[in-house]
């Protein structure tokens, strides 16, 4: 699973309160507070003011007009969100501006600016959740991300099974601005989790399969059975009596024909050359 910005939260509760559902997880530029919180160092009783001026039938529009402007998209794009200053124009800029002006755009805008869609409220519950994810995790942010939102990705290195990855470029956006450096390193590192997933139910299953099997002289002399001990393979059953010792015998040696089979099962697997976005559509 993959998610960017202030996703991560949702992303990471969901993983934490429920086991076994995210098996590993992808987070671009991962915050927990929205923009405003952050600027200013956490809530503010007019916060709750600006959301209803927002919300308003009569100002609302207004209000959210003034601040979701051609001029304020650009100016909040170059100081936080892409590292070329130009990248927001043309069609990129249009498609933006689009999104803003849809239909009830507003009710969810200024409620993610003022921290109101926070899921949690401090560093401390969010590296919680974090560590209660307890799933390989991997997090790319640029290296001209602003420092604030660096120094809460970064925080997330204590957390079990988390590997940051700093790419040389890129801010908040990273994924739009440079997606094959973004893709090639998500790449990787599912690569390498997958290698690493085989290589734990090979080896999982060699451990089964050279578990000790006995044969037992029972009853007449000439008669015997070969007992399985907990084998997946045979359910831990007794295998009938052999009226030829000869088909006994068989049965050991295909037996041991299985766990030398099983004692080469695990492979390793060269990690191929990362590729870009143009490779994988091709």
């Amino acid at each position: 699973m993959g998610t960017v910005g202030h996703a991560a939260s949702y992303a990471l509760y969901h993983a934490a309160f429920r086991p076994g559902t995210i098996k590993r997880l992808v987070l671009i530029a991962p915050t927990w507070r929205g923009p405003l919180p952050t600027m200013m160092g956490g809530q503010r009783p007019w916060f709750t003011r600006l959301r209803g001026a927002v919300d308003h039938w009569a100002i609302g529009p207004l209000v959210y007009r003034l601040n979701v402007s051609r001029f304020i998209m650009i100016r909040m794009a170059q100081d936080h969100v892409y590292e070329d200053p130009s990248w927001l124009s043309g069609d990129r800029l249009a498609a933006k501006l689009a999104v803003t002006r849809a239909p009830g755009a507003r009710y969810a805008s200024v409620r993610f600016v003022t921290g109101a869609l926070d899921r949690v409220e401090s560093r401390a519950a969010f590296l919680d959740l974090a560590r209660g994810a307890n799933v390989p995790m991997l997090v790319i942010y640029g290296d001209r991300t602003p420092p604030r939102s660096r120094a809460e990705m970064e925080a997330l290195a204590g957390a079990p099974g988390v590997e940051l990855k700093l790419l040389p470029h890129g801010k908040l956006l990273i994924h739009e601005e440079f997606p094959d450096a973004a893709v090639a390193t998500i790449r990787s590192f599912l690569v390498l989790q997958f290698i690493d997933a085989f290589n734990r139910r090979a080896r999982r299953a060699a451990d089964v399969a050279l578990r000790p099997h006995h044969a037992r002289q029972v009853g007449p002399i000439g008669e015997r059975r070969i007992v399985s001990s907990a084998s997946p393979y045979r359910g831990g059953r007794v295998a009938p009596p052999a009226a030829d010792p000869s088909q006994a015998t068989g049965r050991v040696k295909g037996r041991d024909n299985q766990l030398h089979r099983a004692s080469v099962l695990e492979v390793r697997i060269h990690l191929p050359p990362a590729v870009s976005l143009r490779t994988i559509g091709s």
